[in-house]
């Protein structure tokens, strides 16, 4: 007498788990990471006519080996482009606000967090 496993849908269960780790996980996270981001860019950055503010935004979740997301001034007009910059790095009669630096020190933690919690939530379903 003896006991029998069928480890084929253990298996299975694993290869789907890898599939999901691969992208929707690695992207949801990524996402909830880059709301907070955002955020914390959009409310530290300097604000004139609020078009640097405006802005601000995320792009798409990219998957593969190593999944990327980027958030500052993704799809900004050239001009929206040159002042962001001054802003953030300064000019040679100005001293940069250094927003996107304080942004990110800020959220690090935050985002860290929400990373965590994406990916075990993801694992739980």
């Amino acid at each position: 007498m003896g006991l029998t496993f069928d480890m084929s849908k253990v298996l299975e269960k694993l290869d789907n788990l890898e599939k999901k780790a691969k992208n929707d996980m690695s992207k949801n996270a990524l996402n909830k990471g880059a709301d907070i981001m955002k955020s914390t860019i959009k409310g530290n950055v300097p604000i004139d006519t609020s078009a640097l503010q405006e802005a601000i935004d995320k792009s798409n979740a990219k998957g593969g080996i190593n999944p990327t997301i980027k958030v500052g001034l993704i799809d900004a007009d050239a001009d929206v482009m040159r002042y962001g910059n001054a802003q953030n790095f300064g000019t040679e009669n100005m001293i940069g606000k250094k927003f996107m630096e304080r942004s990110f020190i800020e959220s690090k933690d935050e985002v860290i967090e929400a990373i965590k919690e994406s990916i075990v939530n993801d694992l739980l379903e």
